[in-house]
């Protein structure tokens, strides 16, 4: 056998959540996120174990259907949206596959919002598809909105706050930037109700975002400016070291926070508020949670902390996740698919010496191009679609005997010159 040489121990894997702003095409299919839409809510929860009871019932009700968020719409709806979605059905589209919208309950997922100084609200929707865009509205409920009641188009006001053209709508990376008048009138628990009409089209999507209507921000109170959301899209291992980048308009750091979890911590429902509280308890510019009377406070919740700068400048930030390292046994040198292999490093597998040709991390030898197989073969095995062949490996396809090349991975012997066949 061919001794093990690991010339570096596994390293450390980053993973990056990016927020930047790219000229592009308008999008369309997608859902609401800032606010976030009930379905976009219940799918960031995780159909398969949502938290809340209200998602907990919509997955029960249809599990696929919150997989499939970003698609709530009428095909031909034309801007005939109240002659084609009957009262109590407004969530929904009036498409039973998305019924469970339509539930009248007061604890569906709500987000906070309170106006920003200039009495504004901005709004993201989270795009998918592209689609050239006729107008988005969003309309308020009523003073009187009771959640407890099926939603009607009578609980909506007349008039939508917010009413936006295809060139006033700003993007964000694939996130469309509305600019909105706050709602006036308005306290405690509500839902916005947005309609985005495409103008290529006559299809039609929509959304509910349940919210929490809060005052206005007392002006001796820091008047806070919201950056974005702050997303954890899974768990992470304990011991993970979370990095917060904060970027000025120019796009050079002007803060940065490190905070390493622990196992209590590395849920995806609970780093969010362990960073933030390490954030907030060091910045004097930033911070992070849910705004409620000028105070930013962290709360448990994957998406439910907010980025609030106390400054009028444009900023910008990420958030690093550096994962813990994991060292092998002493002497153990089998290939492991949570390690972090380089170029030069060797490793056994079923028997088989491998060596690595680049950077890689769960890619299994004989299966990836990444692996150069150092053990001779024994013999011709039978072909597998999946593995990895290299000059002279020889292989039985359909009784026949073939010898590979060059290098090839799920090219059929008997039909690519890259095989030979043997007599």
């Amino acid at each position: 056998m061919i001794a093990p040489r690991r010339t570096r121990l596994p390293s450390q894997a980053v993973l990056t959540l990016t927020l930047s702003t790219l000229p592009m095409a308008l999008f369309a299919h997608g859902s609401m996120e800032d606010p976030m839409s009930r379905i976009y809510a219940c799918y960031k929860e995780n159909p398969e174990n949502p938290s809340s009871p209200a998602c907990v019932a919509a997955a029960a009700y249809s599990k696929p259907a919150l997989y499939d968020w970003m698609s709530v719409r009428i095909g031909d709806a034309a801007g005939n949206h109240q002659g084609r979605i009957p009262d109590g059905r407004l969530c929904s589209a009036g498409d039973v596959t998305f019924g469970a919208l339509d539930a009248a309950r007061d604890d569906w997922p709500a987000t906070s919002i309170a106006p920003d100084a200039n009495g504004r609200l901005q709004l993201r929707f989270h795009a998918t598809a592209p689609h050239a865009t006729d107008y988005i509205r969003v309309y308020a409920t009523e003073p009187d909105y009771d959640p407890n009641r099926p939603l009607s188009w009578s609980d909506l006001q007349a008039q939508p706050f917010c009413d936006l053209q295809e060139g006033e709508i700003g993007i964000e990376g694939n996130r469309y930037v509305l600019d909105c008048p706050f709602p006036t009138g308005l306290s405690g628990r509500h839902l916005l109700y947005t309609i985005w009409q495409r103008s290529d089209s006559p299809e039609a999507f929509y959304a509910c975002s349940d919210v929490m209507i809060g005052d206005v921000i007392d002006p001796v109170d820091p008047v806070w400016q919201e950056v974005g959301v702050l997303v954890a899209e899974s768990d992470l291992a304990a011991g993970s070291t979370i990095t917060f980048r904060l970027f000025n308009a120019a796009g050079n750091d002007a803060e940065t926070h490190s905070v390493v979890v622990e196992a209590a911590e590395a849920l995806r429902d609970a780093w969010p508020k362990a960073l933030a509280e390490e954030v907030n308890g060091s910045s004097g510019l930033l911070g992070i949670g849910q705004l409620n009377e000028g105070v930013v406070t962290p709360v448990l919740g994957a998406n439910a902390n907010r980025v609030y700068v106390n400054d009028a400048q444009s900023y910008s930030f990420v958030v690093d996740v550096t994962l813990p390292p994991v060292e092998p046994p002493p002497g153990d040198d089998a290939w492991r698919a949570d390690l972090v292999y380089v170029g030069g490093d060797r490793v056994s597998y079923r028997g088989v010496e491998y060596e690595a040709k680049w950077w890689t991390r769960g890619d299994a030898p004989g299966a990836s191009a990444v692996w150069q197989r150092l053990t001779p073969s024994d013999g011709p095995t039978e072909w597998n679609a999946g593995a990895v062949y290299t000059a002279g490996d020889q292989v039985i396809h359909q009784g026949a005997t073939y010898e590979a090349r060059w290098w090839t991975q799920g090219d059929e012997p008997g039909t690519h010159e890259v095989w030979t066949r043997l007599p």
